[in-house]
């Protein structure tokens, strides 16, 4: 039996935090309320530039892409102008937090954890994917005996994978309406392996908030510029249905936590309403005279994007218990018609000195057409390059909506300063923050003047970059961290709980939080 008590890690992906205490204390969240409430908080942020898709590989293994590769769910392969399909495991130069625990002979259950594969020799249980927002695997155990017991006992998520797609809103409703009766089966099926295993590390990630917030903020949010059918006033709010039902799974993990147990819940990184001109990136570079236009590109809709509605129609309309029968057709299905591949670009970037790599909605990733490392080269390596990385830099931040005349650009950051280390090549070279405080259909700058395109995809939600934990458990007092950290500090925190150090890794052990923790333990082991 370990010296150390259990540890239950609980994350609600991309669940904002605004939110999250506005409905405990409003009774909303009563589960949620009681954990703050007696808890130790502490304020989290994300990789600046990159929190979108470098969150969750960061947070667990402790590493920046610039280490570790990894920061989008599509990424240029280096020495090509080639945008790949990035499955997370596969391309990460840095293993997972919880191998650690596992070698140091913890006893430990993994489900669920965002952008992680199955790890190898485990002591323990994982699952990949039973229900995820961005799924690049499908669900997977690391024993078939795993697998078919949960099919047996829980079936599959009703939002096993992507949830993008373009929805009226009673088929938004219907999706709201699948979302909670997976995070409350979720909350099950926890609850049914803690309570079966009782191991020292505990680990489920809810992601429903995730795809709740990016497909229903504007059902959520009245004040929501575009959206395709507001919300009545007495309707009730559809994304706070979701972060109830999450509340109530995370009700029943509580219910079968030890009562030595310290719970450890994470809201990993912010969701709020999509204001930010990501869309209007390349339109932007054509502009400034950086980037040349493709001469024949490809048309923008074909049959794939026309089918795609029409399919995700034909689901909802399909009855609970066959589409559990149907589920690996439908993923087959789905994989042929979303692909790997997002729109096609309309930058030419070997003709080009600057083109776009930028995979989230938050930032825009600006990469070089670099002589030496690029195979057509257009800018020289030295004074060439950084004169126009600082052109850019004035140019980007001269943007601004000209209906409101407010910058679009918070910041602009150069990749080399935050994410020096092996695996820069796969990096832009400039990562440009949106601003997020309206939808702009019109821009201007004295350079580009007045550039129009208006905001089509389905997301009315996206991130930010703030989250949050609270830390309860026996002896742990009730308090507030006052500073912020990295959730690149996250892992390290969690591995020293249990007595295991992480090393060679950018994030640091939070000293407050695990002070408290042992100190908690030594005083329990003095009272006994």
């Amino acid at each position: 039996m370990s010296d150390y008590p259990p540890l239950i890690f609980i994350a609600v992906c991309a669940g904002e935090k605004k939110l999250v205490k506005q409905w405990a204390a409003s009774g909303d969240l009563p589960n949620i309320a009681r954990l703050l409430g007696t808890g130790y908080t502490v304020d989290t942020e994300s990789l600046h530039g990159l929190y979108v898709g470098a969150n969750w590989p960061s947070l667990q293994t402790a590493c920046h892409p610039g280490k570790n590769r990894v920061f989008s769910w599509e990424q240029l392969q280096p020495g090509t102008y080639n945008m790949y399909r990035c499955k997370a495991s596969d391309q990460a130069r840095r293993r997972p937090f919880w191998e650690k625990l596992s070698e140091a002979g913890k006893k430990i259950c993994i489900f669920d954890i965002p952008h992680s594969d199955l790890s190898k020799n485990l002591n323990g249980l994982q699952t990949v994917e039973w229900g995820a927002h961005d799924a690049e695997y499908g669900f997977r155990a690391n024993s078939q005996q795993l697998h078919d017991e949960i099919i047996e006992k829980f079936g599959l998520h009703p939002i096993p994978g992507n949830s993008d797609a373009d929805r009226s809103k009673d088929e938004l409703l219907s999706f709201c309406e699948d979302l909670q009766q997976g995070a409350k089966l979720k909350g099950r099926f926890s609850r049914y392996f803690l309570e079966q295993q009782q191991p020292d590390f505990f680990a489920q990630v809810f992601t429903e908030a995730h795809c709740g917030g990016h497909l229903l903020w504007h059902l959520h949010d009245p004040n929501y510029q575009w959206h395709r059918g507001a919300r009545s006033p007495d309707e009730i709010d559809s994304l706070k249905l979701v972060y109830q039902a999450v509340d109530e799974g995370i009700g029943e993990m509580l219910q079968a936590a030890p009562a030595n147990a310290n719970i450890f819940l994470l809201f990993s990184h912010g969701m709020g309403p999509m204001h930010n001109p990501y869309f209007m990136t390349e339109e932007i570079l054509l502009a400034l005279g950086v980037a040349e236009e493709i001469s024949d590109p490809e048309p923008t809709q074909n049959f794939r994007n026309r089918i795609d509605p029409v399919l995700t129609w034909a689901w909802q309309q399909i009855p609970s218990r066959i589409k559990k029968l149907l589920q690996p057709l439908r993923k087959n299905l789905r994989d042929w018609v979303v692909g790997d591949k997002t729109p096609p670009s309309r930058i030419d970037k070997a003709k080009s000195r600057v083109f776009s790599i930028d995979k989230n909605h938050a930032h825009a990733g600006l990469r070089i057409n670099l002589v030496g490392r690029e195979p057509e080269g257009k800018v020289m390596p030295g004074e060439e390059y950084q004169q126009l990385l600082d052109q850019l830099s004035v140019d980007f931040k001269l943007l601004v909506n000209q209906e409101t005349g407010k910058p679009l650009v918070e910041e602009i950051y150069r990749t080399v300063a935050l994410y020096d280390g092996p695996e820069r090549a796969h990096l832009p070279d400039l990562l440009v923050s949106w601003r997020n405080d309206d939808l702009p259909r019109q821009i201007y700058s004295p350079k580009i003047g007045h550039l129009e395109k208006h905001y089509e995809y389905v997301r009315s939600g996206d991130h930010s970059p703030y989250g949050m934990f609270v830390l309860n458990g026996p002896g742990i007092p009730k308090g507030h961290l006052q500073r912020t950290v990295s959730i690149l500090d996250i892992a390290p925190t969690l591995c020293s709980m249990q007595g295991v150090e992480l090393l060679n890794v950018d994030g640091k052990s939070i000293a407050e939080v695990v002070g408290l923790v042992h100190a908690a333990s030594e005083n329990r082991s003095l009272a006994t």
